[in-house]
């Protein structure tokens, strides 16, 4: 087979760069209070929702990359089981390359 690893041949789009996480700030030692301001609070959970929206979007276009063999019964996989199966299913994929080589 071919050298390098692009996936763009198999109409796999570039995973944006908001998936993956940001460098955090230095973290404080463990039990250590610190009052935030309202301003500052709002903000962290403006960009937690962010986060887990992005996070969302990110697992349901995976699930639309696997089989429907994988869904159960119409319910929609969980985070973990879209996870899993993902994994699953690259090994299964990849096999059956090995196997045509």
């Amino acid at each position: 087979g071919g050298g390098g690893s692009g996936l763009a041949g198999y109409g796999l789009v570039e995973f944006p760069a908001a998936y993956l996480p940001s460098p955090g700030q230095a973290r404080l030692p463990k039990g250590t209070k610190v009052r935030m301001s309202a301003q500052r609070r709002r903000k962290a959970s403006e960009r937690e929702k962010l986060r887990m929206r992005t996070l969302a979007d990110a697992l349901h276009t995976l699930r639309n990359y696997l089989p429907p063999i994988y869904s159960q019964r119409g319910q929609p996989l969980t985070k973990i089981q879209t996870l899993k199966y993902t994994i699953k299913y690259i090994g299964e994929l990849t096999e059956l390359l090995n196997s045509v080589k």
